[in-house]
């Protein structure tokens, strides 16, 4: 029998198919992506606020709970809170003061709260020189906050720490056990 390219690639590729079945001990699809583990193995806390995700945003909520009386938790996958502020290396992509762009508007500071703390403990150890004011022909008056990164993780882990929020690092969320409303 002579066969050619596509037929020999199409009776290749559907031989292929069948040996991993075949041989598999998975019958369910969706069983080959669980685990199925005792979880009254390991210990439990009880949280009345979990924050999934230590990037600004996570940070600020988390704090912001803490601050409020909420037993907080913050769980973040990578070994630092942060997020992109830090990964993206160098500013807060911000609009802390956004006045230019309205025509007869006085100058002042539109953001402020727990993003504008972080600011003031940075400016006091040295990790940024503050909000910039942009000059030329742009509409914006702070586009970004210069930062140092490493001092950035530095204070908002000591920020969390003091407002009492329980903060675990290399950790992801998997599920969550509700109780109660």
């Amino acid at each position: 029998m002579i066969m050619d390219r596509r037929n020999f690639s199409k009776k290749m590729m559907m031989a292929g198919l069948a040996v991993p079945a075949a041989g598999s001990s998975f019958s369910d699809p969706d069983e080959q992506n669980s685990i199925k583990e005792n979880v009254s193995k390991y210990p439990a806390r009880e949280f009345d606020v979990v924050v999934a995700g230590g990037g600004t945003a996570g940070v600020v909520a988390a704090i912001a709970a803490a601050r409020n009386g909420a037993k907080t938790a913050l769980i973040e996958g990578k070994g630092y809170a942060g997020g992109t502020v830090v990964e993206g290396g160098t500013a807060l992509h911000s609009f802390f003061n956004l006045w230019k762009a309205f025509p007869g508007v006085e100058k002042r500071q539109v953001v402020r709260g727990i993003a504008q703390e972080i600011i003031d403990r940075l400016l006091l150890i040295g990790g940024t020189t503050g909000h910039g004011d942009v000059t030329g022909k742009i509409d914006y008056d702070c586009v970004c906050t210069a930062i140092d990164t490493e001092l950035y993780k530095l204070v908002v882990l000591e920020m969390l720490t003091e407002a009492g929020v329980s903060v675990f690092t290399n950790t992801l969320v998997a599920g969550a056990e509700k109780k109660g409303s």
